[in-house]
């Protein structure tokens, strides 16, 4: 048993907090009951069907493929690619030749760029419009196991011009700027730059595409 004294302080520690929870209960608001009736969040579907019934001309843009995707037709066929990645401070200037093929896929919606390179190297790209973002997407995926995805406005002239923001190649950190250049029926360019800390772009590689004889 506690000495008087001992018993005496643990009874008004006891008391004051006693009384600071009856307080505080007395203080606290009264939750209102739950709303039996209250609508769940609706599903991304029901936001889509929603958005399909007040607008009809929705279900046609996912229905059929882009008008835009015709500016890209050119690039069907069988190419010749040199890929190129630029000499640096400390390390040398590499070249890559091998052989790309560029056809429709998914329903005549995206253009895949299959690269194969006779150092084993390989890329596969794909390229559409997008109509419900009004963008062009490329999605470019690697042997490494890395996937870039990049979006571009419109055509400038001859050039579409698409930005991959905070992507992570081989575990590095990277902004990139990827510049396609139709420079003509049978020859097309891409040129990869980095964004320096100092917001300068730094080209790091590019490609060189002629289209075979034939194709």
């Amino acid at each position: 048993m506690l000495p008087p004294r001992l018993l005496l302080t643990a009874l008004l520690v006891l008391y004051v907090v006693l009384q600071g929870g009856t307080a505080t209960a007395q203080n606290r608001k009264p939750q209102p009951p739950p709303n039996k009736h209250s609508k769940p969040f609706p599903s991304l579907y029901e936001r889509i069907h929603a958005r399909m019934e007040k607008d009809p001309k929705l279900a046609e843009k996912v229905s059929t493929a882009a008008p835009e995707l015709q500016q890209v037709m050119w690039m069907v066929g069988k190419w010749e690619v040199t890929a190129r990645v630029f000499a640096t401070a400390t390390t040398p200037e590499q070249i890559s030749k091998g052989q790309s093929e560029v056809r429709l896929a998914i329903g005549g919606r995206w253009l895949i760029v299959s690269d194969r390179y006779s150092d084993e190297g390989a890329d596969e790209s794909y390229l559409t419009f997008n109509r419900f973002t009004e963008k062009w997407i490329s999605i470019t995926l690697s042997t490494s196991g890395d996937a870039v995805t990049a979006t571009s406005d419109r055509w400038q002239e001859n050039r579409l011009v698409f930005l991959a923001s905070e992507i992570v190649i081989l575990g590095e950190r990277v902004t990139l700027r990827q510049t396609l250049e139709r420079r003509s029926d049978t020859e097309y360019h891409i040129l990869n730059e980095e964004k320096l800390p100092n917001g300068k772009w730094q080209a790091v590689d590019e490609y060189t595409y002629r289209k075979q004889s034939g194709n």
